[in-house]
């Protein structure tokens, strides 16, 4: 009935939430992948990264107005 599975949700809802926490404020990488759920930051840059190709600082630098 789900257009997508509930791993995936819950990966995306976590980027999506990394991705607004990124652009919105100037928290160190490391406290947003704690804030979404990650284990380590190293996951976190590595799910951030296989979603987006870039890492989640060059994404800040890139999107941040």
């Amino acid at each position: 009935h789900f257009p997508t599975t509930m791993n995936r949700r819950k990966i995306d809802l976590r980027l999506k939430f990394a991705m607004e926490e990124l652009l919105r404020t100037d928290k160190p990488i490391s406290e947003i992948s704690m804030e979404c759920g990650y284990d380590s930051e190293s996951k976190f840059r590595e799910a951030f990264f296989k979603e987006t190709n870039l890492a989640p600082n060059a994404w800040r630098k890139k999107f941040k107005l």
